[in-house]
C-alpha cells in the first residue's frame, strides 16, 4: 500500500515537473522580427513622433528621437505592414483636460468642442484629430499611403521621408 502512495506522488511530481509554472513570456500570435529605421519630414530628421507599424493580427509601436530614428518595442509582423506617423502639437491642446481614467474617454460632442475651442471654428478640421502635425496620408490608420516589407531578419533601415506639402 504504501510503495503505491510513493508512486503516486512521484507520477504527480513528474507531471507538475513536466507541464511547468507557466511564468513565462507567452509568443506573439504571429512571426516577428525587429525593426529599427529613421523618419524624415522634408529631408530633416523628425523628432518626437510615434511610429506605428501594423496587420490585422499585430501592431507595435516607437517613438522616435531628436534624430528621427526609432525601434518598435515588440518587433513588426514579417510580411507586409501598414505604417502611420502621428505627432501632436500640444500647444494646440488649449485648456484641454484629458482624464488619466480611459474609461472616460471623449464622445464626438466632446472632441468637436475641444476642437472648436483649441482654435477658430473655420480654421478646425473635425477629421484630424486635435493637434495632429502630419498628414492624414502619414498618420491615419485608415487612410495612411505608408507600408513597409518586413522580412525575417528584422531591419534597421526602415526609412520614410515625410513630405509636408503632402
Amino acid at each position: 500500500m504504501q510503495k503505491s502512495w510513493y508512486r503516486l506522488i512521484a507520477l504527480g511530481c513528474a507531471l507538475f515537473l513536466t507541464c511547468g509554472c507557466g511564468g513565462g513570456a507567452k509568443a506573439p500570435p504571429v512571426p516577428t522580427a525587429s525593426v529599427s529605421g529613421k523618419v524624415t519630414m522634408d529631408g530633416k530628421p523628425l523628432s518626437g513622433a510615434t511610429v506605428t507599424f501594423f496587420t490585422d493580427k499585430w501592431s507595435s509601436v516607437g517613438k522616435t528621437n531628436s534624430d528621427g530614428e526609432f525601434r518598435l518595442v515588440q518587433g513588426a509582423a514579417i510580411g507586409e505592414n501598414k505604417v502611420t506617423i502621428s505627432k501632436v502639437d500640444e500647444s494646440k491642446l488649449n485648456g484641454v483636460e484629458f482624464s488619466e481614467n480611459p474609461e472616460d474617454g471623449l464622445d464626438e460632442g466632446q472632441l468637436a468642442a475641444a476642437n472648436s475651442g483649441s482654435a477658430p471654428t473655420s480654421d478646425v478640421d473635425p477629421s484630424i484629430p486635435l493637434g495632429e502635425m502630419i498628414s492624414l496620408d502619414y498618420s491615419d490608420p485608415g487612410a495612411t499611403i505608408l507600408t513597409f516589407n518586413v522580412t525575417d531578419g528584422g531591419t534597421t533601415e526602415a526609412k520614410f521621408d515625410l513630405s509636408s506639402s503632402n
